[in-house]
């Protein structure tokens, strides 16, 4: 292998190299952004849930009069 097979190698790889950074970098955003929209899912979930057992009326008392 000559020194300009090496040296055009050496440029392709750190070329590819920077390419895989860019696309590194954009998958980070996405699942960040992913982990976001998840977690405000989540919290609102949550918010729900609680929502609904306190607005739920208290059954326990009717079932003793039976």
């Amino acid at each position: 292998m000559t020194i300009e097979n090496q040296e055009s190698n050496i440029g392709e790889i750190y070329k590819q190299i920077g390419e895989a950074e860019l696309k590194a970098s954009s998958l980070e955003r996405m699942l960040d952004q992913l982990d976001s929209k998840m977690n405000s899912i989540l919290q609102e979930t949550e918010k729900l849930t609680q929502d609904a057992e306190t607005s739920k009326p208290d059954t326990s008392s009717d079932d003793k009069d039976k």
